[in-house]
């Protein structure tokens, strides 16, 4: 069980003398002439250094504040957010911003909050907050809010936003407790952030000051829901991942949740909990739960944590668009939220577009469900992830061409190894991959196999995949234009399944105008 107790009792209050003092002494400047305190008006302020991040703090215990940080990065400790006697009527959190905050680019890479103490930022409230576009790392802990009616007066309805956010190399996670009376209602929104590889794994499973990632707990009979959408939590080792304590309403929808010490996904007795098309690799719930669409396979993301796109990673256009208060309008990284027909789970959204999906359902040389069809449609369309399904086993099938392919000139993935019984090659030395779709030269007059036109934009990036090639004369991957194409694991010369190869004139050829 973890609960407000053990939280509260694990703050690590980490101020120096010196660091008190001087945030004593920047109060008094906040005292009126008749000596008694003045609440500040609520405010924007432009911070671009430590001192200044200092100075906005303390500000922010007065009045509901907005703290426009300028990228860079900034510490905790030291400010009134260090302080487990800091008490703060609402403040906003973000990041991003050019020298003067006239401008401002959401991208939690150029905005780093930085902590040493246990808990990281600790605030008790009494309003709302919003914490957005920050990295945080380092050797302490993330974020620590605390709403609590048995010390202050909080208003009937308070919300929580915390979004396009990244926790990286922390030993303690992101935990928000909710402790008010019946007549108050919480209303917590976590989308879009990245929470990888923080704590070693010692902790508690979701217990206590070191036990999960992001631990949600509430008083019983409270009126809280607290939203999870669209969050990667992954290779975490504090003891568990996602903990929901108490009561109140958890919706969790789009996540992932894989490779973390301890569970995946933990809810307590008491819960009332709706979860919809997430992946969790290990879950335990308690209490009234309920789920739709949950994956627990391998969510293949690459090492930024995003989905690979070929062969298309399980979370790629598997998501749910109807969430509860709607899906954001960009992912992580500022893109498009989605994609295609349905959301990707996850923080980050593929450019893989379903609903251009081409499937080479035969080895004709022409008409529907051909090679030449699929990509016809992908050129006609802008992009295309072009898979097979040439009938059950995996043949050999030979696509013999009797007239040149149309040139690509839009983006677009063709995928050999999608066809059944095709598999990729798994040795450091050697090469045991299985492939079954060739794609052949039926006359002298089919010179080239594949080709991206020479004016293609740079925007027209081609993935060839697990495809074996026989007899084109000029080249059996003409590479004319275009940028950053992808050419793995195809076959040249030889034989492929007992089907000998005739030889090509060039396999692989980059044109002048691509790059």
């Amino acid at each position: 069980m973890f609960g407000h107790s053990a939280r509260v009792g694990s703050r690590h209050f980490s101020n120096t003398a010196a660091s008190r003092w001087m945030r004593a002494s920047l109060m008094l400047l906040m005292v009126a002439v008749s000596g008694r305190w003045t609440a500040a008006a609520a405010a924007d302020i432009c911070v671009a250094n430590d001192s200044e991040f200092v100075i906005a703090t303390i500000n922010a215990q007065f009045a509901p504040t907005t703290i426009q940080l300028v990228r860079g990065t900034y510490h905790i400790d030291g400010t009134a957010f260090d302080d487990t006697l800091s008490t703060f009527p609402g403040f906003s959190l973000l990041g991003g911003y050019a020298p003067g905050c006239a401008t401002r680019d959401i991208d939690p890479t150029n905005t780093t909050m930085h902590s040493a103490s246990s808990f990281g930022l600790v605030a008790d409230m009494t309003g709302d907050v919003t914490i957005e576009g920050i990295r945080f790392d380092g050797p302490g802990g993330a974020l620590n809010l605390d709403w609590s009616d048995d010390d202050h007066d909080i208003p009937p309805a308070v919300q929580l936003n915390i979004r396009r956010n990244i926790f990286n190399g922390l030993q303690s996670g992101v935990y928000i407790s909710w402790y008010a009376n019946d007549s108050q209602a919480l209303d917590v929104r976590i989308v879009n952030n990245l929470m990888h590889d923080n704590g070693d794994g010692s902790g508690s499973p979701c217990s206590g000051s070191n036990g999960g990632m992001l631990q949600l707990s509430t008083v019983e009979d409270s009126d809280a829901t607290f939203t999870l959408i669209n969050n990667t939590i992954v290779n975490n080792g504090l003891g568990g991942s996602v903990c929901f304590g108490f009561s109140g309403t958890l919706l969790a929808y789009n996540n992932i949740l894989y490779g973390n010490t301890g569970p995946d996904f933990l809810t307590e007795a008491g819960t009332n909990a709706l979860l919809i098309d997430n992946l969790f690799q290990t879950h335990t719930y308690h209490g009234l739960v309920t789920e739709l669409g949950t994956l627990d396979t391998d969510p293949r993301l690459d090492g930024s944590f995003r989905p690979i796109e070929s062969p298309p990673s399980p979370v790629i256009n598997s998501g749910d668009n109807d969430v509860h208060g709607g899906l954001p309008s960009h992912d992580l990284d500022g893109g498009p939220r989605v994609i295609g027909s349905a959301v990707d789970r996850g923080a980050y959204e593929s450019s893989i577009d379903d609903e251009l999906l081409q499937t080479v359902s035969n080895a004709n040389d022409s008409g529907a469900g051909s090679l030449r069809a699929a990509i016809a449609s992908a050129n006609a369309n802008g992009s295309g992830l072009i898979n097979f399904d040439m009938g059950t086993g995996c043949g050999p099938h030979v696509i013999t061409l009797n007239t040149a392919l149309p040139a690509l000139t839009a983006g677009a993935i063709i995928n050999g190894y999608s066809q059944t019984g095709s598999s990729q090659n798994d040795l450091d030395v050697g090469d045991d991959a299985t492939l079954c779709v060739i794609l052949e030269a039926g006359n002298s007059s089919v010179t080239t196999g594949l080709q991206v036109a020479a004016n293609a934009g740079d925007s027209t990036a081609v993935s060839i995949k697990g495809i074996a090639f026989s007899g084109f004369s000029d080249a059996a991957i003409d590479l004319q234009g275009g940028s950053t194409h992808f050419v793995a694991g195809d076959h040249f010369g030889g034989e492929v399944g007992g089907h000998s190869l005739l030889p090509n004139g060039v396999d692989i050829r980059l044109g002048i105008a691509a790059h």
